[in-house]
């Protein structure tokens, strides 16, 4: 119930967005810098900026291949010896509390899309939250960084280098069972496909609010080599 009471303060709906914030700050939610427009799943929020890569057909299905921009920036938190869902909750928990301002600049930060857990054959895990627009250097020419976290289990995170994934898209809610699931279906289409992939880690992105119970979007990323 009370991650669930903060989801519904960290997720505004558009309409709260608009009213208190002003048309413009909302319009500026959909279209990130460069022209990069938010797909539908962001709901209106920040989200990382990528291009459309090749597509790659296995046996008359397409997998969609995303070229995430280098260089953008995360807040993260690390787990150990704890299953996806789980994982995503306390990691969920840590991170609001960043963005409500136990920050070392004390200051609140806007709520973003999705919420990435990526999975390592370790069996640790990284819990993250995207850091906004307005804070990524890597799209926004002489943009502040972050603030910095208080806490020392909570760190900011840099994708210093293009992150290419092949996606795979589901509904519902995540479970460790229907994420594993999806995710050996992934490798196994790469695998057929002949394409060269990272095998000792992959990834998990939601992009909803427990409260949202129809509509939902959730994604296992697997990053591609010499893609």
């Amino acid at each position: 119930l009370k991650l669930q009471f903060l989801y519904l303060i960290a997720y505004p709906s558009l309409f709260h967005v608009m009213m208190m914030r002003g048309l413009g700050l909302a319009m500026m939610a959909a279209t990130a810098q460069a022209g990069f427009v938010a797909p539908w799943f962001c709901h209106g929020i920040n989200c990382p900026e990528f291009t459309e890569g090749k597509n790659i057909t296995v046996g008359g299905t397409a997998l969609e291949v995303r070229r995430y921009t280098a260089g953008q920036l995360w807040t993260s938190t690390d787990f150990s010896e704890m299953d996806i869902k789980k994982a995503g909750s306390a990691g969920f928990q840590r991170l609001f509390d960043y963005i409500s301002g136990d920050n070392v600049d004390k200051k609140k930060v806007d709520m973003t899309s999705p919420v990435r857990t990526i999975v390592k054959g370790s069996g640790d895990m990284t819990v993250s939250f995207y850091v906004p627009w307005a804070y990524q250097p890597a799209l926004t020419s002489g943009a502040p960084q972050p603030p910095a976290p208080s806490q020392s289990n909570c760190y900011t995170s840099n994708d210093e280098d293009e992150v290419v994934v092949a996606v795979y898209q589901y509904g519902g809610f995540v479970t460790d069972a229907n994420a594993q699931q999806h995710k050996d279906e992934l490798v196994k289409m790469l695998t057929t496909a002949n394409v060269d992939f990272v095998s000792d880690s992959w990834m998990v992105s939601q992009y909803d609010p427990p409260f949202r119970l129809i509509g939902r979007h959730n994604e296992i990323w697997v990053q591609l080599k010499n893609y």
